[in-house]
């Protein structure tokens, strides 16, 4: 892909500094480059790397945004948003999951909500065409009142792993830079944060979770996780199978929204289409003439960029109207992954 310059003028200039160095660190770097190069509204300084146990630097705000992007371990996230809050960082964005234990989001928690809803998350798939089309159609009340929210997210990373007898020691089998889990907080937060957008924001209430940790690397490290419940305020049900045992899937996250009128489906490997039911009729709807905010084709062709992208100019350029994911949501899905009571 090529982008053309834009002549900028008067844009406000902002500093990242990123802590992290791997896959999600270089989706940044990649994602404010971009930005960077096709939105006139801002000017993005070349980001300064923060090493793991670096100290974080003095805020110099003098004719620019400082920004701080947490790419680190998960279980490091917690202590990092607390050390950059009480350091006066004014603008953070964090990976996902934010806090790996109820305790860590009761630390989390004490920050205030207004706070919380002032730090980004990097739940990109909400900013997908997909999920925008599927929320319109909820608020349209096409779909009619909402029954339940089920779907999948499977991937195939253990099983090929396990298939072709290779294996390497990664800070995901360190608990202590990873914590308890694996499939729990890394790609169940993704499908039931996206759920739980799509039903309104409302709160999950987990009834029934179950891990399983065959071909698992390390003691810790579920593989396949079953959660089902219900959203507290809308009483609209959920369930969800998420796996990295799955052999031969690929990155496959479909939802399926059913409704009193009408039920819709979409899946992340044919981001272009939703299959809607009516009846006993079937038809598709495309993204046809239409625009992610970044301008970008749906599917992620640079792995998860233009959700990365439009996440990171909501955060820049409309902070005040909280159109991006935010520390505060994430909290309520993370908790209710994590709560004891969800064990069965």
């Amino acid at each position: 892909m090529s982008y053309k310059s834009i002549e900028k003028h008067n844009t406000e200039i902002i500093q990242p500094y990123i802590v992290g160095s791997g896959k999600s660190a270089k989706a940044i770097r990649i994602s404010l480059k971009i930005l960077d190069s096709i939105e006139p509204g801002i000017n993005i300084n070349e980001p300064i790397q923060i090493s793991r146990n670096q100290k974080l630097p003095e805020v110099n705000s003098q004719n620019q945004k400082n920004c701080l992007f947490i790419a680190n371990p998960p279980a490091l996230h917690t202590n990092l948003i607390i050390e950059a809050i009480q350091s006066r960082w004014e603008e953070i964005v964090t990976e996902k999951p934010g806090a790996i234990s109820t305790e860590q989001i009761e630390i989390l928690d004490k920050l205030g909500s207004s706070k919380l809803e002032s730090i980004a998350v990097l739940h990109c798939y909400r900013q997908t065409w997909g999920f925008l089309k599927l929320k319109n159609l909820i608020k349209d009340n096409f779909l009619g009142e909402l029954i339940s929210i089920e779907g999948r997210y499977w991937q195939s990373s253990v099983a090929k792993r396990n298939k072709e007898k290779v294996f390497y020691e990664t800070w995901k089998d360190n608990s202590e830079l990873a914590g308890k889990y694996d499939t729990l907080t890394d790609l169940s937060c993704h499908w039931l944060d996206f759920a739980s957008a799509l039903a309104g924001y409302s709160t999950p209430i987990i009834e029934f979770r179950n891990l399983d940790y065959r071909l698992a690397e390390s003691a810790h490290r579920d593989t396949h996780v079953l959660i089902a419940g219900k959203f507290k305020e809308n009483k609209c049900s959920f369930i969800s199978s998420i796996s990295k045992i799955i052999h031969g899937a690929r990155n496959d996250f479909e939802i399926s929204v059913i409704g009193t009128k009408a039920c819709a489906h979409w899946a992340f490997q044919s981001p272009d289409q939703i299959e809607l039911g009516e009846g006993s009729s079937k038809r598709i709807i495309m993204c046809e003439g239409e625009k992610i905010g970044s301008e970008f084709d749906s599917f992620h062709r640079m792995g998860w960029i233009e959700g990365y992208i439009e996440t990171l100019r909501q955060y820049f350029l409309y902070k005040n109207n909280h159109n991006y994911p935010n520390l505060g949501e994430h909290l309520k899905i993370m908790n209710s992954l994590l709560l004891p009571s969800s064990n069965n």
